[in-house]
């Protein structure tokens, strides 16, 4: 994203404890983190939250 590494993570319900994007987000500091759930959107320190619906719009 504008040449910034943004790490995404997929999750399959409700519950988002991203650990992979947690070690991914250690070894390449990304400004930006994003975490598609069950959820509804919000937002946790630099992590977006965004419902899975969102994914599939364009």
């Amino acid at each position: 994203m504008g040449g910034e590494v943004v790490s995404v993570e997929v999750k399959s319900g409700n519950v988002f404890r991203a650990k992979s994007l947690q070690i991914f987000d250690q070894k390449y500091h990304s400004k930006k983190k994003i975490i598609f759930s069950g959820n509804i959107l919000g937002k946790r320190g630099k992590t977006d939250l965004l419902p899975l619906y969102i994914a599939g719009a364009s």
